[in-house]
């Protein structure tokens, strides 16, 4: 196993003398932490690293790191269910599936719609450009979105 990078956020004593420390989990680790300490009562042992072992530590990590492949959310299928329906073609002018598709990635300055549910100005854009505008054309023509 190896060590979970972490940091100290917070130091208390509590009235009973005991001492309460608040740590911040490095997101790459959050599974792993949340497998091992999930439950209220886990026990642990803890340990500070010097700057320099905790370099150290992060940069032997990176060298086995995989490249991890950006997975579609709802929003990402919300957008293909917009890009194949006939409706949505038509309220936004493109004759295909693969129009409404490049003019989404290209106005929300993305790359693929999956990037719509890993960028937070993206998806802001999706539902400012198209989400919101297009749910209200429906909703006058009487058809729910």
């Amino acid at each position: 196993m190896s060590a979970i990078i972490a940091s100290t956020v917070g130091v208390k004593t509590m009235a009973d003398d005991t001492l309460r420390l608040t740590i911040d989990i490095d997101p790459r680790y959050a599974g792993e932490a949340f497998a091992l300490f999930g439950k209220r009562g886990s026990a642990c042992a803890i340990a500070r690293l010097t700057n320099e072992a905790a370099v150290e530590e992060m940069r032997d990590e990176s060298h086995d790191e995989q490249p991890v492949e950006k997975k579609g959310g709802e929003l990402a299928k919300l957008a293909g269910i917009f890009c194949n329906s006939p409706d949505f073609l038509g309220w936004l002018g493109c004759d295909t599936p693969d129009e409404a598709r490049a003019q989404i990635i290209n106005d929300c300055d993305i790359d693929s719609r999956r990037d719509l549910d890993h960028y937070e100005t993206a998806a802001k854009k999706f539902h400012h450009l198209y989400r919101e505008p297009y749910v209200a054309y429906m909703k006058k023509r009487g058809v729910a979105a």
